[in-house]
Formats: structure tokens, sequence, C-alpha cells
């Protein structure tokens, strides 16, 4: 590793300043950040968006997934047409289309007004901030020069850690609860990255942040959440046939518990976006052929377990309709078990791919296989065992936003 030095005439060099290598992987990263935020600002309004304190977290981490799904996208089809894809080539478009929206502004914009969450405890704060410590620590134990691919794959944590807090909280969870939730998917990110097992970070990132996307989704209706959440499971598609079969269970399990009226829009945007990252995907040279993926037995185990999922979700909607005809005890947070059905069947849609490919053979197979849904357990435990936030907090009048975000 070169760092930049400059020598004083007395013969003393000052510290030494960012190595070329550090200063790549941050122009990387600065890059998905901004295509990101670009495509975020087109999106239909919603959260994640705003730029205050404490929501800058998850406005960055919707913005490096969408990032990172959009380049990849746009390089993989420079590729496909045989043109080089230079830093000018792939800033151009996403300088025009920040332009666009600067001129079209005021356009997209966030709710007004929100019901008033409970302002995490110091508690809370000093378990986020270690989560981050976590991921941090791992990336100096294992690489102490900070190359481009431990710095992506430490953004790539973080910006998972931030979505996993964004479902959560949209889900009015409490939150010193919601923060040791992500203190633990910290730690099984940060054990990856010390064993420099850091590929499937980037699965779990697209396949984590759409299932905690899903949440305010489920929850509240929030556009903007399912749209990042449909672009991070078809997303998946551009990282080869069986991270394919993974986004198509994110967006079945999306479907499937989204409600009637919305899934014909719902499936129409997901197909697209599946279609054209997969078309884009398995048109480089060296992509395995589907038939390699997945064996004749076990897409019928697939499509029957999958089955058995939409059976069981269509049943237990028509007992909680029947049930609302019994008076309940008013709550002043409404449950958020729902949403950890969609947690819950894409996980078993993984675990049923993963053993029909007889990932689970060996030991590092498992792990390796399993990492990826790490996300899905932490935020699905999270939905089902964490208490409610305070009740005066949701029972406080909405607090007013003067300042809308794209």
């Amino acid at each position: 590793m070169r760092f930049h030095r400059a020598a004083h005439e007395d013969g003393r060099v000052p510290l030494a300043m960012i190595p070329s290598e550090a200063l790549g992987a941050l122009a990387v990263l600065a890059e998905r950040a901004f295509a990101g935020r670009v495509l975020l600002s087109f999106l239909p309004p919603g959260l994640p968006g705003r730029h205050g304190p404490r929501d800058l977290p998850a406005t960055w981490a919707a913005s490096h997934l969408l990032g990172s799904v959009a380049l990849l996208f746009e390089q993989e089809l420079l590729l496909r047409v045989d043109v080089n894809p230079t830093t000018a080539l792939f800033l151009a478009p996403w300088l025009l289309l920040a332009l666009t929206r600067w001129i079209t502004l005021p356009g997209a914009m966030v709710p007004r007004h929100e019901p008033l969450s409970d302002r995490p405890s110091t508690l809370a704060r000093v378990l986020l901030f270690i989560s981050a410590a976590c991921v941090f620590g791992s990336v100096a134990l294992r690489h102490a020069d900070f190359d481009q691919g431990a710095t992506v794959s430490a953004a790539n944590a973080l910006s998972l850690l931030a979505l996993a807090a964004f479902g959560l909280a949209a889900a009015r969870r409490a939150p010193v609860a919601r923060a040791l939730c992500v203190l633990a998917l910290a730690a099984a990110l940060a054990a990856a990255i010390a064993t420099d097992r850091t590929e499937p970070i980037a699965l779990a990132l697209l396949l984590g942040g759409g299932a905690s996307l899903a949440v305010p989704w489920l929850r509240r209706g929030d556009r903007r959440a399912v749209a990042i959440a449909v672009v991070a499971f078809g997303g998946l598609a551009l990282l080869g046939p069986r991270p394919t079969l993974i986004g198509a269970a994110g967006l079945f399990a999306l479907r499937v518990h989204t409600p009637a009226p919305a899934r014909p829009g719902l499936t129409f945007a997901a197909m697209i976006v599946l279609v054209a990252c997969a078309a884009v995907g398995y048109a480089l040279p060296g992509s395995p052929s589907a038939r390699f993926v997945l064996a004749p037995m076990g897409v019928a185990t697939l499509f029957v377990v999958a089955l058995a999922l939409s059976t069981r979700r269509r049943l237990a909607l028509a007992r909680s309709q029947s049930a609302d005809a019994v008076p309940a005890p008013p709550r002043a947070i409404d449950p958020s078990r729902p949403q950890a059905g969609i947690a819950r069947d894409i996980a078993v849609l993984c675990i049923v791919l993963f053993a029909t490919r007889d990932e689970f053979a060996s030991l590092t197979g498992a792990v390796d296989a399993l990492l990826p849904l790490a996300p899905l357990v932490a935020v699905g435990l999270g939905l089902l065992l964490a208490p409610d936030e305070s009740p005066f907090a949701a029972s406080a009048p909405a607090r007013p936003e003067p300042r809308a975000a794209g």
C-alpha cells in the first residue's frame, strides 16, 4: 500500500495521509450515494428521504442500496454493448437526472405529518454506536489498509444496519429492543468481515434491505419504501441465477403479503425490474445457465412450499377478518406481528432453495448460505419479540414537518 507523503526541508515527514486505495473506495461510495440519492428523489412520496440527524442514516442507506443496483446495472449494460465504462460515462446520466430533478422541484415530497416517535434513550444510542464500531473494528482487524473491497463491504454492512433500524422504527418497536436487534446483526456481519467472508454481504444488503423496507409498506402503505424494496429484490438478478431465485422469493413474499388492491401494480413493477436485471446479468460472458442452478425436483419443491405459504396467508387473513368482528381491547400501537410474516416466508423459501442445492452439506457452505438470512432473522425477531414504543409517544399529537425532501 502506497501513501502520499510530503517531506519537509529538515527531513521531517508529516503524518501519512489517506491511502490511494481508500480514496478510490470513498469515490466509489460517493458515486453510489449520489446516483442512489438522485433515484430516490424520483420515487413516490414517502420515507426514507429526510436529511435531519435522526433520518440521515436511513436516507444514506437507501441511497447506497439504490446506487449499488443502478451502477451495477449500468456497468453490465455497457459491457453488454461493448462500451468501456469510464467514470465520465458513468456519471453523465446521473448528472442529467439530478439537473432534471432540480428543475422540476418541488415534485418529490415526504409526508408532512407523522406520529411522534419515541426518541432513542442514551442506552439505545450507545448500542447503535457499538453496532457501527463492530463493523469498523472488524475491517480494521482484517484489512488494516482499508482497501476498496473491505471499505465497500463495511459500507454495505452499515447501510444494512441502518435499514434494519429504519424498518423496526417504522413498526414502532421500543428503541432499546430494536437497537439490540441491530447489534446482533452487526455482530454477525462483523464476524463475516473479520473472517474474510464478505461476498455474501452484498446479497444480504439487498435481501435484508428489501425485507426491512417492506415493513413501512405493509404497515402504513409507504409507496417509496415498497419501490426501494422492489428494486432491492429485483436487483439480486444482477448477481447471477442463484441470487435471481432468492430475489424472486422476496418478490413473491412481498406480493403475498401486499393487500389485494395493490397487488396488480406491484406484480407488474416487480416483473419489469426482475426481468430487466436478469436479462442484463445473464447476458455477461461466463454467466452460469439457469438449468445448473436448480434441479427439476427442486423447482417442484419450491412451488409446493410457495403454494403452501400463499394458502397459509389467505387463511390467516380470513381468520383476522373474522376476528375483527369481535371487539378487541384498544391498543396505543398496532401490533407488528403481521409484518413479521414476510421475513419468515422469505427465509423459509431461501432455506428450501439452499437445501435443494445441497448447500448445507458442509459447515462452511452452510455459513456462507445462511449469512444473507441474518437480517431476516434480526428484523423478524424484532417485530415478534420487541415491545411497543412508549404509549406517550404513540398518543402524542403529530409533529409538523416543515421541510419536505425528495
